[in-house]
């Protein structure tokens, strides 16, 4: 049973979407959740341009999301 609701609790979490406000950043999963963070926490971001933010992807997966 465990890890049946580790494989579940796992597609859950896969990252969608991901949007900017202001000084915060909103990440949308595709269970249709989200989480919104403070871009203080993420210092580059934080200082990075709408162009640099708009080039987040998606690995690992779908567990993990990166800027080149």
């Amino acid at each position: 049973m465990e890890r049946f609701v580790n494989t579940i609790s796992k597609q859950l979490l896969f990252v969608d979407d991901v949007h900017f406000n202001n000084d915060k950043m909103i990440i949308l999963f595709m269970d249709g959740d989200d989480i919104t963070v403070p871009l203080a926490w993420f210092p580059k971001l934080y200082y990075a341009t709408p162009a640099q933010l708009a080039k987040w992807r998606v690995v690992g997966k779908g567990l993990h999301i990166r800027w080149p």
